[in-house]
């Protein structure tokens, strides 16, 4: 049993289970949003893991620094890929520039707050 399981993990390592691999086996066909990934990566996490891991004043300095809100423009001037919903976009860029806000001139406590709407405004995004 200990076998099987190693080696089941093992495959699913090597042949992939990343996004558009699920895409690609689920039959989807919705143009990649790499402006989308990029903010996810990098500039959301600089923000999102201080808060994680209890730190909301680090998370706070990182929302209000210049790096993340030059990621947020660039996502906000991005264009919308065919399918994806504009207006969700909007809902995107409208919370990311509440928590940068949050970061320049609020509280170390409402982070966690702001992060969640950034959270929710995300799913919304990539939903299908």
């Amino acid at each position: 049993m200990g076998r099987w399981l190693a080696m089941s993990v093992l495959s699913i390592g090597i042949v992939g289970c990343s996004q558009p691999n699920l895409d690609e086996m689920s039959g989807a066909s919705r143009a990649p949003y790499p402006e989308f990934d990029q903010l996810n990566d990098a500039p959301l996490m600089s923000v999102a893991y201080p808060a994680e891991m209890g730190d909301l004043a680090a998370s706070k300095k990182a929302a209000g620094g210049e790096e993340f809100e030059k990621a947020v423009a660039a996502f906000e001037a991005s264009s919308v890929p065919a399918g994806y919903d504009s207006a969700a976009k909007d809902g995107l860029v409208a919370a990311l520039k509440d928590l940068i806000e949050t970061g320049k001139n609020g509280k170390a406590e409402e982070i966690k707050d702001k992060l969640a709407a950034v959270t929710a405004a995300s799913a919304k995004l990539a939903a299908k």
